[in-house]
């Protein structure tokens, strides 16, 4: 019996015959590999989850795993498994829809993980899906942000500037953008370097996890009032004065004079108004408590602070005033 065509043993020489034979068995088996995986009707979207930058002792964002059942009848998920040398840094939370029931045919159901590295390097590990078809793997992987290389990442948003110009008694807005280099937690913000009559304002705190935020930096200045009022301020040579003044009194009027006692009495009056005015000071306001923002430009600075292992992380961003 004869397996092939007589004119291929012909044309063909044999070793050439044995590889296109060979290559034929492999593509066989592929696509039976390809169907037998497919025939599973279990399918996970993505099929591996890559943690952004983290920094130590940090904890990330959940990222998601989204099962579809494609099998044609409901599919029980019995549970979740993470295995491999870093499994310990990737961690299944809530909430997780798939064993609480059935997932029925062509539904879905999620399963988040994060990722809290506790080791530098790049970890990663196995994430294992038991269900009635089967088991099924997603591959888990992160990167460690290594100690000193920690950035909040501060800086000015998309299409924002650092530097404003504005007439003394308008506001100068900033708009930054902090995060988005993978970082979680919580940082501080503050603001430092305003000049006298100006007041810079920024959110005290903000949390980031893993994404960037807006940061909106908010400058008031001070116009001038033009008021420049003195005070007056009782001295001792207004008290000498007006003692003498009334030592002298009966030589200036005269004993039997009635019109100089009158005078007297006037001139004695003068004096105690300007004693008593000169010390009071009460409604006058002094020209250096007037603050407003002289002409000039300025250098703000906005720090943003955290901490991680217990080291402090800083990075600041410096806003330019003009002030007209």
């Amino acid at each position: 019996m004869k397996l092939w065509p007589a004119r291929f043993s012909r044309q063909l020489p044999f070793s050439a015959l044995a590889v296109r034979l060979g290559v034929c068995c492999v593509l066989g088996l592929l696509s039976a590999v390809g169907a037998s995986a497919q025939s599973s009707g279990v399918s996970f979207k993505p099929t591996f989850l890559n943690f952004p930058q983290q920094a130590l002792g940090t904890v990330s964002s959940p990222l998601s795993v989204v099962l579809t059942n494609s099998t044609g009848a409901d599919l029980t998920v019995s549970g979740f498994t993470v295995t491999g040398t870093n499994s310990a840094e990737f961690t299944l939370t809530p909430p997780e829809t798939c064993t609480a029931a059935p997932v029925p045919n062509a539904g879905n159901c999620v399963v988040n993980v994060t990722f809290s590295p506790n080791t530098t390097g790049s970890p990663s590990a196995t994430l294992i899906v038991t269900d009635t078809v089967g088991t099924q793997t997603v591959g888990l992987a992160g990167t460690v942000l290594s100690s000193g290389s920690e950035t909040l990442s501060l800086g000015p948003a998309a299409g924002g500037s650092v530097s404003a110009t504005v007439t003394a008694g308008s506001i100068a807005t900033y708009n930054l953008s902090l995060g988005g280099s993978g970082f979680s937690g919580t940082v501080t913000l503050t603001c430092s370097g305003a000049p006298t009559g100006v007041n810079c304002t920024v959110p005290g705190t903000e949390t980031l996890s893993g994404t960037a935020v807006a940061v909106t930096v908010t400058v008031s200045t001070t116009a001038n009032s033009g008021r420049m009022i003195t005070p007056l301020h009782r001295q001792p040579w207004m008290w000498a004065f007006a003692l003498l003044g009334f030592v002298g009194l009966p030589a200036v009027t005269g004993k039997d004079s009635r019109q100089g006692r009158r005078r007297g009495t006037g001139f004695a009056v003068l004096l105690l108004l300007l004693v008593g005015v000169g010390g009071s000071g009460g409604g006058a306001t002094n020209a250096s408590s007037i603050t407003f923002t002289p002409p000039g430009t300025y250098a703000l600075t906005v720090t943003a602070t955290t901490s991680v292992n217990s080291m402090p992380v800083t990075q600041t961003q410096v806003l330019t005033l003009t002030v007209q």
